[in-house]
């Protein structure tokens, strides 16, 4: 479509009609053809040369009334893929009309920043189907569309006719990554009354066996026996004793969504990996998120259903740019999700702005008052003022850390070396 042809659509009051470049071409040599007959041409020629052109000068008005007749309906499915993969969309398209039709689908989406555009011919009483694939990263994310239809040779069409009805949004999973050994923490931790002290904890855990050193690996979880008959330097594995009751929660904002990897990729990915290794060591789990027009909860349980449902959250997190998450359902899913909140540690990881950071505090300070077993806030980002205000938690009885740079790595061995202690 061409911005002269749009102009023109709208001085004719022909609103919401697409009149293509071509058909401009083609309107302007019919006019050319016509004043040149009449200047060169004798009249009874000229009348001859204005009847055959006189068509191609009526064809808006020949075509319009047809575009209106048309009734082409389309339906959207999509498929929920993980994230970096692909997810599938399809798109059935049927001309319920006699008139054969051209259809243009243009289908974008601003928070995965793609675009497809496809233009297919259909029948009268025919159907079509369009098939493609979006890669794409966790959470939801809304598809737009644009679809105009054309007479059957693509010169004018008509926007806004067709609604696509169906599926609008497309979800992508959080990928699952191997967490090995709990590592050896050697994180600072906020002392009331100023200063910080180390979190190297001790092994608190339950031993699981042995394995391979990895390069960072704290030299305290070698295995010298084991070292010293294979050569080779080993080191001890350690998972939470059973039963443990673990409640993760994710406070997002709309900061968390920008950048590439977002934060709320880097926190969903962690989270899915530890609820998995979690699980699977006999504790129990459960989820809260909180975000902008977003509120989910999984409740504390055991079992494969509870790592479905976890992911299954993570995943329906909309992709949002405005807006402020709810702290007061944050806070009551908290102790919903709980069930027993005396036998739960509750680790809470936030992603603050400076805006609602009191707010934060203060549902906090409630939460601990409310009888968890822990609770552990650790705030993602560089702000000023942060420590200080941390301190006064520290002081009430609530744990408290900082992480600068919130990778999934980084989160998994915060967040594990803050269950250990």
């Amino acid at each position: 479509m061409s911005v002269l042809g749009d102009m023109l659509s709208r001085l004719l009051g022909f609103q919401g009609y697409v009149i293509r470049r071509e058909t401009l071409y083609l309107v302007g040599l019919a006019l050319l053809f016509i004043l040149s007959s009449l200047i060169l041409l004798p009249y009874d020629t000229f009348i001859l040369v204005l009847s055959l052109t006189l068509p191609v000068l009526m064809l808006p008005l020949i075509v319009i009334p047809l575009l209106y007749k048309t009734n082409v309906k389309v339906y959207r499915r999509t498929s929920t893929g993980l994230a970096g993969s692909q997810a599938h969309v399809e798109l059935e398209v049927y001309n319920e009309s006699k008139i054969p039709v051209l259809l243009s689908i243009k289908e974008y989406s601003l928070t995965l920043g793609f675009s497809e555009k496809h233009v297919i011919g259909v029948e009268g009483n025919m159907g079509k189907k369009i098939v493609y694939s979006i890669r794409g990263r966790v959470g939801k994310h809304r598809i737009l569309s644009d679809v105009i239809v054309y007479d059957p040779l693509g010169l004018i069409g008509l926007r806004n006719r067709v609604k696509i009805k169906g599926a609008q949004t497309i979800r992508f999973k959080p990928r699952i990554h191997e967490v090995k050994t709990p590592p050896m923490g050697y994180f600072t931790q906020i002392v009331p009354g100023g200063g910080f002290k180390s979190n190297l904890r001790g092994l608190g855990y339950d031993f699981y066996g042995l394995r391979k050193y990895v390069y960072g690996d704290p030299i305290k979880l070698v295995d010298w026996k084991t070292t010293a008959r294979h050569r080779e330097l080993y080191v001890k594995e350690y998972i939470l004793e059973t039963g443990s009751r673990i409640l993760l929660a994710l406070l997002l904002t709309k900061a968390s969504f920008t950048g590439k990897p977002s934060f709320f990729e880097e926190a969903s990915e962690a989270f899915a990996s530890i609820t998995n290794r979690l699980l699977s060591s006999g504790s129990g789990v459960g989820l809260v998120v909180g975000a902008p027009s977003f509120n989910g909860i999984v409740e504390v349980g055991q079992g494969k259903t509870i790592l479905n449902n976890v992911i299954e959250t993570l995943s329906n997190v909309p992709w949002l740019y405005e807006g402020k998450p709810d702290l007061e359902a944050f806070a009551k899913n908290i102790l919903k999700a709980s069930r027993h909140p005396r036998n739960t540690r509750l680790v809470i990881l936030a992603h603050i702005q400076g805006d609602n950071d009191m707010e934060l505090y203060e549902k906090v300070l409630r939460l601990k008052e409310s009888g968890f077993e822990k609770v552990h806030l650790i705030v993602a980002g560089k702000r000023v003022g942060v420590k200080d205000n941390l301190r006064l938690l520290e002081e009430r009885g609530v744990e408290t850390s900082i992480i600068e740079e919130a990778s999934r790595d980084i989160i998994v061995e915060r967040i594990l070396d803050v269950i250990g202690r």
